[in-house]
C-alpha cells in the first residue's frame, strides 16, 4: 500500500532551459492507473522561489490523492466482499 513520502519537494524540481519542471515517479501500487512510469510538467516558472511552492503545493496534493485513491480503493474491495459472501 501507498506510503505517505514527507519528503522534501525539491527533489521533484528539475531545471531546463532556464525553466523549472515537476518530475516525479508514480508510486509503484499506482502505476497500473497510469499511463507513464513518472509524471512530468513545466511549472511554468524561471523562479527558483516559485518553482520550490509549486512543487510543494503539487507533491502535497498528489500524495493526498494517491493515499484518498487507495483508501477508496480497498473500501470498495471490503464493500464488494461483503455483498457477495
Amino acid at each position: 500500500m501507498h506510503k505517505l513520502m514527507h519528503t522534501n519537494a525539491s527533489q521533484y524540481v528539475s531545471k531546463r532551459d532556464g525553466v523549472f519542471y515537476y518530475i516525479r515517479r508514480v508510486p509503484h501500487d499506482m502505476r497500473q492507473h497510469y499511463a507513464a512510469l513518472c509524471i512530468s510538467f513545466s511549472l511554468r516558472t524561471k523562479s527558483q522561489r516559485s518553482a520550490a511552492r509549486a512543487a510543494s503545493s503539487v507533491t502535497q496534493r498528489s500524495e493526498e490523492y494517491w493515499l484518498c485513491f487507495v483508501a477508496n480503493l480497498a473500501i470498495w474491495m471490503i464493500l464488494s466482499i461483503s455483498l457477495t459472501g
